[in-house]
């Protein structure tokens, strides 16, 4: 799939996810898995108004990420990229607070997936996970097609 199509791919902004990391900056902080599950569980959550500090984004996305999403924001791609943490307007809390799952791929690296309906279809979306700093912080998003967030704000800017 081209970044194009990728970037066309989500109505959604990249505004809640950003807002809700920042103010959940303590949950990643914590360790365990409850700390994640709970962190991406605040995604779904709270909304918010967007924000382009890449101060700000690096204390919830690894460097690299923060930059070129802060990057992205100030070209004002943030529109077109998406929110792809949330594919659709319709989807039921309780249901991606149900299915949250963690997967430790090392003990510095872990992935957490939410399964959820979204416009009645069946959807997933994967956060990988790593440490820095002392806490948690998210190294990419996966939609249920498996394209990479971050592979799509790269190729964007």
């Amino acid at each position: 799939m081209t970044s194009s199509a990728v970037l066309s791919h989500s109505n959604h902004l990249l505004a809640p996810l950003c807002l809700t990391l920042a103010l959940s900056l303590s949950t990643w902080a914590d360790s365990g898995d409850m700390a994640q599950t709970r962190t991406v569980r605040q995604l779904y959550e709270q909304f918010g108004t967007l924000w382009c500090s890449e101060r700000e984004m690096a204390r919830v996305f690894d460097a690299a990420f923060a930059r070129d999403m802060a990057t992205a924001c100030d070209r004002d791609l943030i529109m077109a990229i998406g929110m792809p943490a949330i594919p659709g307007n319709d989807y039921d809390l309780g249901e991606i607070t149900r299915t949250l799952d963690i997967t430790c791929d090392s003990a510095q690296e872990v992935r957490c997936v939410a399964r959820f309906q979204s416009f009645g279809q069946p959807t997933t979306v994967t956060y990988r996970l790593g440490q820095q700093g002392g806490g948690w912080v998210i190294t990419d998003i996966i939609d249920d097609r498996g394209d990479s967030y971050r592979r799509a704000v790269s190729q964007a800017l």
